[in-house]
C-alpha cells in the first residue's frame, strides 16, 4: 500500500471513501464535489424486500397478485403510473415475472418479481423518468427509507451541454490529460462512432471504463442521435451500478453532487444548475422536425398534385386524415412528455383484478407514509 506522503490529496480523498458491506466486500462510497442540481436522474433501478409493500399499503397480501396490485398503487404515487399489465416474458434479473409499467404504447419501466431472496426490483427507463410526476425523486426517497432491505442497484446520472459547450471531442482531449483518472491507472475507453473519421454529422460518443464496471460512462452528441446533424447538444452522463459501489438515497435528492465527484474533471463541469425540462422540450422540438421532414418527402409531392387540382386546405386535410383521429406518430406521443396524457389504467384501478370491491380501501391509506 502507498505511503501517505505519495499520494495526492484528490487520491487520498478518493481512496477514503470505503466501507465494508455486510458479506465482508469493501464498498466505495461515490465522492460528492458537483452542485447539487447540476444533473438529473436518467435511469434508476431499485429493490426492496416484498414485506415493504405491506407495511406501506397497510394490507396483508396473500398472492402475487395482491402483492403487485398494492405496489401498483404505490408507484403510481411516487411516479404518476402503475402496473399496467403482467408480460408474457420473465425478463431479466433472474426473476420469475415481470411487469410492464404505466403506458403501454411506452417503456416507462419494469417490476421484477418472484423469487430473489423474496425481493423487488423496480426499473424505471430514461422514458419513464421523463414522464414522471414531478417530485419523484423525494418521494421515491421517501419511500426507500421505510423499506426493508431497500437498495438503489442502478442510476444513471446525466448533464446536457445544450449549445456543446462540452463535447467528446473535449472529453477525449481531457482524458489523454488525466482527467477521468484518479490514479496512475487509467480506465478504458473506446470512441465510436463513423463521425469520429468521416465527419458525416451522425454524432460521436467516447466511452469511459466497460459495461462490466461499477462506474461506466457515456459523452455523446445526443441531438445528432436524435437526426439532427447541425446540433451541438452533448451528454454527460455516468452509470452508478452497485456491483463493488453502495449508491447512497441521497442521489435522488442531489444528482449533481455525485455526478461532480464521479472524475477529477467533473467539479470543474457541473458548477452550472441546470432545468431538465430545457433537454426535453429540445428533444421534443428535434423530433417534431424530424416527422415533418419524413412527411414532406411522402405526401409533399401528393400535397402540390391537390393544391393544383383545386383543393382547399380543408378537403386537403380531410382526405388525408386518418381515421383513427386521436392517433399521433410514435415519436410525438404526448405519453412521452408527461404520465397525464396515458389512458391506460394501471391493475389497481381496473376491475378484472379485483381489487377493493367494497371500496374499502382509498388512495389515502396508502400512501400516509409518502409526501404529495
Amino acid at each position: 500500500m502507498m505511503s501517505d506522503e505519495t499520494l495526492t490529496f484528490s487520491e487520498f480523498e478518493h481512496y477514503t471513501h470505503f466501507l465494508k458491506g455486510a458479506n465482508g466486500r469493501m464498498l466505495e462510497i461515490p465522492l460528492r464535489r458537483g452542485v447539487g442540481d447540476s444533473a438529473f436522474i436518467d435511469q434508476i433501478t431499485f429493490s426492496f424486500h416484498e414485506r415493504s409493500i405491506d407495511l406501506v399499503s397497510k394490507k396483508q397480501s396473500l398472492t402475487d397478485d395482491d402483492y403487485m396490485i398494492s405496489l401498483s398503487a404505490i408507484l403510481e404515487r411516487i411516479f404518476g403510473f402503475g402496473i399496467t399489465k403482467k408480460n408474457a416474458f420473465r425478463g431479466r434479473l433472474f426473476y420469475q415475472s415481470t411487469w410492464h409499467l404505466g403506458d403501454l404504447n411506452c417503456k416507462y419501466g419494469m417490476v421484477h418479481y418472484g423469487g430473489q431472496n423474496d425481493t423487488v426490483a423496480v426499473e424505471i427507463t430514461a422514458e419513464g423518468c421523463i414522464a414522471a410526476k414531478s417530485g419523484w425523486e423525494v418521494r421515491l426517497y421517501e419511500f426507500l427509507n421505510v423499506c426493508e432491505r431497500p437498495k438503489i442497484t442502478r442510476c444513471d446520472i446525466a448533464h446536457d451541454f445544450l449549445d456543446g459547450e462540452y463535447s467528446p471531442d473535449m472529453a477525449l482531449a481531457d482524458f489523454d490529460a488525466g482527467g477521468f483518472s484518479w490514479t496512475n491507472r487509467t480506465p478504458k475507453s473506446e470512441c465510436r462512432g463513423t463521425d469520429w473519421r468521416s465527419d458525416d454529422g451522425t454524432g460521436k460518443t467516447f466511452y469511459i471504463g466497460s459495461r462490466l464496471s461499477s462506474k461506466y460512462t457515456r459523452i455523446y452528441e445526443k441531438g445528432k442521435q436524435l437526426g439532427d446533424k447541425l446540433s451541438r447538444w452533448t451528454r454527460f452522463e455516468v452509470e452508478f451500478k452497485a456491483h463493488d459501489i453502495l449508491i447512497p438515497f441521497e442521489v435522488l435528492l442531489r444528482p449533481g453532487e455525485f455526478l461532480g465527484g464521479a472524475y477529477p474533471i467533473c467539479q470543474k463541469l457541473f458548477q452550472k444548475t441546470i432545468e431538465r425540462i430545457s433537454s426535453l422540450v429540445k428533444k421534443f422540438d428535434l423530433s417534431i422536425d424530424k416527422a415533418v421532414s419524413c412527411a414532406k418527402q411522402q405526401v409533399g409531392a401528393l400535397l402540390n398534385f391537390f393544391l393544383k387540382m383545386g383543393f382547399s386546405a380543408d378537403e386537403i386535410i380531410s382526405k388525408l386524415r386518418g381515421d383513427d383521429r386521436d392517433k399521433l406518430p410514435k415519436r410525438l406521443n404526448l405519453s412521452l412528455i408527461s404520465c397525464e396524457f396515458s389512458r391506460d389504467l394501471p391493475i389497481h384501478r381496473t376491475a378484472r383484478f379485483g381489487f377493493d370491491p367494497f371500496g374499502l380501501i382509498s388512495d389515502s391509506d396508502i400512501y400516509e407514509i409518502l409526501p404529495s
